[in-house]
């Protein structure tokens, strides 16, 4: 058992990891006015970055930390559709 369970371990803290990739780098792209907040790619980074963060926050059953990120991508989520709609 525990044998199966390193695998999944180990997937769980490299999504972490590209989730923190993603948000963080989100984020300097911003700062280095290298992107616009209102970009789609800035929002994809920050909600597909927000999940990966979520999933081994909710594995540890850290809430808080799942909590803020259900929050990032639900408003990344809806600056996507917002984008859309009005495109």
């Amino acid at each position: 058992m525990a044998e199966e369970s390193r695998p999944r371990k180990a997937w769980i803290e490299w999504t972490g990891w590209l989730g923190v990739l993603l948000v963080v780098g989100a984020y300097a792209l911003i700062s280095g006015k290298i992107i616009e907040s209102g970009s789609s790619l800035y929002q994809v980074m920050n909600l597909v970055g927000a999940i990966a963060l979520g999933i081994p926050a909710l594995d540890r059953r850290n809430w808080q930390s799942a909590s803020v990120q259900v929050i990032w991508a639900g408003i990344a989520l809806v600056a996507l559709i917002n984008m859309f709609r009005s495109s």
